[in-house]
């Protein structure tokens, strides 16, 4: 067993003496061999790098921050493409302690990912990922490629299997205010463990499994605004069979102020359970299951935390979560370390209430009246004319919101006109109906037609192609949350 050291002030050039220090993470990795650890000093540290270092069953390699926290890994120069702050390819791999930041400029012109895994039998432990794909341009260009991405993802692409993670905070992933299918906090598609894990105001899902995801352990992980879902228990596209997206175990996991709560989706099995968590002030579905499966012990009640507002997930004494948990799956210790359980039975959420956690602040002031902020949507259209402008009547969830209306520019020219109407259709999903009202044809370029190039609701694209309306009727268009 060897020890390895990196720091602000140390030298790449050191041949891998274990005394002197590496200036970087990388540097130190291509030194490492079975059973070292590699320990990082505080100190900010250019991501953008890929590790690729093995160890074995019986001695990991590990990366450690020696001050939680305290080694930041952020975003290089813009020559550096890398998609993820920290790509480890290596097996047998434990990654403990660190701060990934994508918040600065060059990371968010290229990070998808703060930490992304493709190894087996990899942990990615007690680390704070945030401010990934903020950027509004990155995140736009990833989502038209149908990527996205995520704080943190186990990736069985290309073979790996066992993936933990364990007791990080997650927080800030995505544009704020839009809503997205494809960028989440942890995003799982090997066999492994979800536990003690806090993620807050995240565009996508807190967690989701997809893919070749199968065994699974996703437990106590506390879950703020999620714009999609809490937890998505699915699988799907490559990898996917089956037998996928089955022996999956969600329990004691807490998610408020998001979307829906917990959602099965894609191909799953009839072995999943969902045991003992709390769901509350979702806007949509609490839990919803496939193949008849149905959920235990599902608190729906305010976990009272002890601030909220300022992202202090701790339980208040008097809490529906303490001593509502299961022991099943249940972790040994809390996200602060405290040994689980403290009273007569395992508390829900990632952190155990002890005795001497904050009492109850005393009640807030009478809030004021919540700001309602309008829908927008926005039609980019086009016509083919012939005697006349295509015209076209717009409804949302059958109620007409435009119309009749014509479109007066030239698909022709590749150039589209943007129609904006503003209401206030509500959370949820709706159906944006366009009617194409006025055809007329007359032979082969005596044609008039109606292009939909474009649909965006609330900041949030729907449709990847061009629809072309070339008779009179109707297309229907799934919009919303």
């Amino acid at each position: 067993m060897t020890d390895l050291y990196v720091s602000m002030t140390g030298s790449d050039g050191n041949n891998g003496s274990q005394n002197a220090p590496f200036a970087t993470i990388l540097a130190a990795s291509q030194h490492a061999q079975s059973g070292t650890t590699i320990h990082v000093a505080p100190g900010t540290y250019q991501g953008g790098f890929t590790t690729t270092a093995n160890g074995t069953a019986a001695a990991h390699i590990t990366y450690v921050s020696d001050t939680q926290w305290g080694a930041k890994i952020v975003g290089g120069p813009v020559t550096n493409s890398a998609a993820a702050g920290w790509w480890n390819q290596g097996n047998y791999v434990d990654v403990k302690g660190f701060e990934i930041d994508g918040s600065n400029a060059q990371a968010a012109a290229n990070w998808q990912y703060g930490f992304y895994d493709s190894g087996s039998h990899d942990t990615f432990q007690n680390g704070s990922v945030h401010d990934i794909l903020r950027d509004i341009t990155a995140f736009n260009k990833a989502e038209a490629a149908a990527m996205g991405g995520a704080a943190i993802e186990m990736d069985s692409y290309a073979g790996g299997v066992d993936g933990s993670v364990i007791g990080n905070l997650a927080y800030n992933i995505g544009p704020d205010g839009l809503h997205s299918d494809h960028t989440q906090g942890i995003y799982q598609s090997e066999t492994g463990v979800i536990r003690n894990n806090i993620i807050y105001n995240v565009v996508g899902d807190g967690i989701v499994t997809w893919h070749a995801a199968q065994n699974i352990n996703i437990s106590n992980n506390t879950i703020d605004n999620a714009r999609d879902a809490g937890i998505v228990v699915g699988s799907g596209d490559s990898g996917s069979s089956s037998t996928t997206g089955d022996y999956i175990n969600t329990n004691n996991n807490i998610v408020v102020n998001s979307a829906n709560g917990i959602v099965e989706n894609g191909i799953t099995g009839i072995h999943n359970t969902y045991v003992d968590n709390l769901v509350y002030g979702v806007q949509g579905s609490i839990v919803r299951l496939q193949n008849g499966l149905r959920d235990v012990g599902t608190v729906q009640a305010d976990p009272m935390f002890v601030n909220a507002a300022g992202h202090d997930y701790h339980l208040r004494a008097g809490s529906p979560a303490i001593n509502a948990g299961t022991a099943s799956g249940a972790p040994a210790t809390d996200f602060d370390g405290n040994a689980r359980p403290q009273g007569g039975a395992f508390d829900i959420g990632a952190y155990e209430f002890t005795s001497s956690s904050t009492p109850p602040p005393a009640p807030p002031p009478t809030a004021p009246p919540p700001v309602v902020t309008p829908d927008t949507l926005v039609l980019l259209l086009s016509e083919d004319r012939y005697r006349g402008d295509a015209q076209f009547i717009a409804k949302i969830d059958g109620t007409k919101i435009a119309g009749p209306t014509a479109a007066t520019v030239l698909h022709s020219s590749g150039q589209s006109q943007t129609f904006t109407y503003n209401g206030l259709w509500g959370p949820g999903h709706h159906d944006l109906e366009i009617d194409f009202i006025n055809d007329r044809y007359a032979g082969p370029g005596k044609d008039r037609n109606l292009y939909v190039d474009q649909v965006r609701y609330d900041g949030a694209s729907y449709l990847s192609h061009t629809d072309a309306l070339r008779t009179n009727g109707a297309i229907h268009i799934p919009i919303g949350n």
